[in-house]
Parts: C-alpha cells; structure tokens; sequence
C-alpha cells in the first residue's frame, strides 16, 4: 500500500527551495559586495599612508602644490628633480606667533627670510610636521622658500601657516621654479595637467590603436569573472 502524498506538497517544496536558492544569492551578494568594501577601504587607508605609493593625502587646510607643467617621466631614473616653492607674506607687526605645518613628497629644506627652519629629514613625507616658527618673522616682507626632491614623482608642497590670526596655505599663489628654471605659479596638483610635444607621455597609444593587441587578455579575463560569478551563485 503507499503512501498517500497530501495535495500541494510537492508545489510547497518547489517554493520553499525557491526561496532558499533566492536567499543563498542574497547572502552571497551580500558577502562579495561586503569583502568589495573592506578591500577598498583598506587601499584607501594604504595609498593614504604608506609613503612607498606616491598618492597624496587630502586635506582641506591646505591644496598640495606641484610644478604647472607635465614632467618628463624619463627624467626621475636618471636623477632626483627638485623644485623650490616660495611665496613673501607682509606682515604688519612682530607676530606673537606662527605655527607652520607641513610636509613635502618627498624630501624637503624649509628657509624663512634665508635661515634654515629644521625639519625631520628621515620622517615619513605623508605625515605633518608642526613647527614654532615665530622667532624667524619680523615686521614687513617675510619668504617662505621650500626646495623639494623627489626621486620618482614630480615633487610637491602642502603648507599651511597661522601668523596670529592670519592664515596663509598651499595655493596658486606660491611662485615654483623647477631645477632652477623661470619662476612660474604654482598649480593644484589636484588639476589635470597636458603633457605638452616633446614629452613621451603625451602623443601615445590610442585605445582602438589597442584594442587588436590585447582583445584576447580581455576576452580571457571576461570569461573568466563570469565562471567565478557564476560558482559564486552555486556556492
């Protein structure tokens, strides 16, 4: 004799293993979109402090200052490029006092009106060093001059001073001279620059000049994202 099966049974496993295949897909969403996060956050976190990666930190006291001109890349194996940042402040009155911070990718000489200002030479260049600089101002025209070297990347200043109540900070408004050449403005390193003729990063590659050389690799690695996107479903 059988077993009676009731009505409807068999439609309410169909709907019930419906429902935990929707919530596997749920949960491994989920999960992949979850360990996506961390991933980004933690190379965030890296390009924001390992000074090995030449990334520059934001912050909004202060805009990183670079030379305006697209550098040669072929330069840096060659030799270490430096350029010097300056900028002169009037200054009304002896000022009480003058908290200076700064940093420099990736090597820095700090002078204030021609004397030295010292700074940590073997400190990592993405974190701020805070300076008393107030027995280097006087009452009238004071310069900042910063010289800068970087070994593989076009050398950069972030710099932000309080004189009293006044602040002054990394802008365009600070002169650039580039190994020694023609005093020109600073520019935000945050603005896109052209390479200019002549510079082997400008004039190269066009995308569809590519595309028949390395269509394959995408192909490739196409099929590949949807078999793991697939095994993921299934898991």
């Amino acid at each position: 004799m059988g077993v009676r099966i009731p009505p409807g049974t068999h439609l309410f496993n169909a709907a019930a293993a419906a429902t935990f295949v929707s919530l596997k897909t749920f949960s491994t969403a989920i999960a992949l979109v979850a360990a996506a996060t961390v991933a980004f956050g933690w190379l965030v976190w890296k390009c924001d402090h390992d000074p090995k990666i030449n990334f520059l930190p934001r912050d909004k006291r202060a805009e990183w200052i670079v030379f305006p001109a697209a550098m040669d890349a072929r330069t840096h194996p060659v030799a270490t490029m430096d350029a010097t940042f300056r900028r002169t402040l009037q200054v009304e009155s002896q000022p009480g006092s003058a908290r200076l911070l700064v940093r420099a990718a990736k090597r820095i000489e700090l002078k204030i009106n021609g004397e030295t200002a010292p700074t940590a030479p073997d400190r990592d260049w993405k974190e701020i060093s805070t300076l008393d600089v107030s027995k280097f101002f006087r009452t009238g025209p004071n310069t900042i001059e910063a010289r800068v070297f970087n070994d593989d990347a076009p050398p950069a200043l972030w710099l932000t001073l309080t004189l009293n109540s006044s602040t002054f900070r990394t802008d365009e408004k600070w002169e650039v001279s580039l190994a020694g050449s023609t005093w020109r403005s600073s520019a935000l390193a945050s603005t896109p620059k052209r390479a200019g003729p002549g510079n082997p990063l400008a004039g190269g590659e066009r995308i569809f000049d590519v595309l028949p050389k390395i269509w394959r690799a995408w192909t490739a690695f196409a099929v590949l994202a949807i078999l793991l996107t697939i095994a993921a479903g299934w898991w």
